[in-house]
C-alpha cells in the first residue's frame, strides 16, 4: 500500500525530512538502553544468585522484579524496530512507481538522508540538537505523525500510538532506573566482598 498523495502526501514527505535523521541519531542510543536494560536484568538477578541460591520468599520475590523488569527492553526494542523502519522507508517509497513521478526530489532527498551513515552522537547538517531523552520524544511525535500516513507500511511502525509513546516514555525511564539499579549492585557487592 502506497501512501495518501495530494495534501496529505505532501505532509508525509514533510514529516519525513524531520524524522529520517532523527531516527538515525536516536536508533543507536534507544538499542543500546534496550540491550542495557536487558543486560541489567542479568546482573541484578546474578548478584542477588553470586551470594548462595535465595531461600524461597526471596526466590519468588527476586522473580516478580525480574519480571517487571522484562518489559522496558521490549518496548524499547520495538521501538528501535519502529525507527529502523522509518530509516527504510524512502527506499521502500522510492520504488513505488507512482509516488517516484510526483515526489522524485523527495524522494532522492530522502533515500539520501537515510543512507548517510551517522555515528552516535553525530550531529546532522547542523540542526539544533535536544539530546537523547528530546529527540526520543520528536522522533516518537513524529513516528505518531507517520503513522497515519503509512497504515500498510512495517510491523514495527503499525505499533506506534499514543499509547505506545507513553509506553516508550515510561520504558526509557524505567530502563536508565534499571541500568542505575545494576551498577549500584555491582558496586555494593564489590564493596561487601572487599569489606567482609
Amino acid at each position: 500500500m502506497t501512501p495518501r498523495t495530494g495534501r496529505r502526501g505532501q505532509t508525509i514527505f514533510t514529516v519525513l525530512q524531520r524524522l529520517v535523521p532523527l531516527a538515525r541519531r536516536v536508533v543507536w542510543g534507544v538499542g543500546a538502553l534496550a540491550i542495557a536494560s536487558a543486560v541489567s536484568i542479568v546482573v541484578v538477578v546474578g548478584v542477588v544468585v553470586a551470594h548462595g541460591w535465595p531461600s524461597p520468599p526471596v526466590a519468588a520475590l527476586l522473580m516478580i522484579v525480574a519480571l517487571f523488569m522484562v518489559p522496558a527492553p521490549v518496548v524499547l526494542w520495538l521501538f528501535r524496530g519502529a525507527l529502523r523502519e522509518v530509516i527504510e522507508l524512502p527506499e521502500w517509497l522510492a520504488a513505488s512507481p507512482d509516488l517516484a513521478k510526483g515526489h522524485a526530489a523527495e524522494l532522492a532527498d530522502l533515500v539520501c538522508t537515510a543512507r548517510r551513515p551517522s555515528a552516535p552522537g553525530a550531529d546532522d547538517g547542523g540542526r539544533r540538537r535536544g539530546g537523547f531523552v528530546g529527540d526520543t520524544a520528536r522522533a516518537g511525535r513524529l513516528l505518531l505523525a507517520a503513522h497515519d500516513d503509512l497504515p500498510g507500511y512495517g510491523a514495527a511502525l503499525r505499533l506506534v500510538s499514543p499509547v505506545f509513546l507513553i509506553a516508550v516514555a515510561v520504558a526509557v525511564v524505567i530502563g536508565v532506573l534499571q541500568v542505575g539499579l545494576a551498577a549500584s549492585m555491582v558496586a555494593a557487592d564489590v564493596v561487601y566482598r572487599l569489606v567482609f
